[in-house]
């Protein structure tokens, strides 16, 4: 994000309001904020909660290079999440799936190669493009 945003962030967590150009206030006081960012280590740490304190440490060290000092220190807790495996993301997808292909056969229409429920008869292949590995980085 652009510093200006972070400038933001700062004045909120300062503050516990933001003013926007036109006088108007928002108060944060009592708000709690999610931040998330992409920042990977440079090894590849493969849904869940990252238990190994290495690949945390080394997360914490690119934090420490990106954010400013005065920003991570506002900051109460951060979680380190591992990248989604390929069978991580078709296991979030299936059900997905299933439930698109349930309308779809409802409305006469269906997933080519894809039998919903009856798992054993679908295409295994099926999800391939909607895993990470078909997916290409920005």
């Amino acid at each position: 994000a652009h510093p200006r945003v972070f400038d933001l962030f700062l004045q909120v967590f300062d503050e516990g309001r933001v003013t926007d150009a036109k006088g108007r206030t928002a108060d944060a006081r009592n708000a709690i904020f999610v931040l998330t960012s992409n920042i990977q280590a440079g090894k590849q740490f493969n849904v869940g909660f990252q238990d190994k304190a290495e690949s945390r440490t080394a997360v914490q060290h690119e934090v420490k290079a990106r954010f400013r000092a005065e920003f991570i220190n506002r900051v109460d807790e951060q979680i380190v999440f591992r990248p989604l495996s390929e069978e991580d993301a078709r296991r979030i997808l299936r059900p997905m799936l299933e439930v698109i292909s349930e309308e779809l056969r409802g409305e006469d229409s269906r997933i080519p190669g894809f039998k919903g429920s009856s798992a054993g008869h679908s295409n295994p292949r099926i999800l391939d493009p909607l895993t990470p590995s078909s997916c290409k980085p920005l």
